[in-house]
């Protein structure tokens, strides 16, 4: 089984000027983000993603992921 992360994904929609979020406990940055594009989906939204973090829960701050840099990680 694998650990499950808490992820949040910073969007924009409509040309706002500060990013919306949205948060996803998932295994990977690639489900966070296929979770991400199916909420926007199911709303008819356009989004800009501009970021994906996972929180640390040791150090309860949330680390920027890349999806290459997370997949070096395991």
């Amino acid at each position: 089984m694998k650990k499950i992360w808490e992820f949040r994904v910073a969007y924009k929609r409509n040309r706002e000027v500060s990013p919306c979020l949205h948060y996803f406990n998932c295994e990977s940055y690639t489900q966070a983000e296929l979770y991400h594009n199916e909420a926007i989906a199911r709303h008819d939204q356009k989004a800009e993603l501009v970021s994906i973090e996972r929180k640390c829960p040791y150090s309860n701050k949330w680390l920027k992921e890349d999806e290459d840099e997370f997949f070096q990680k395991k």
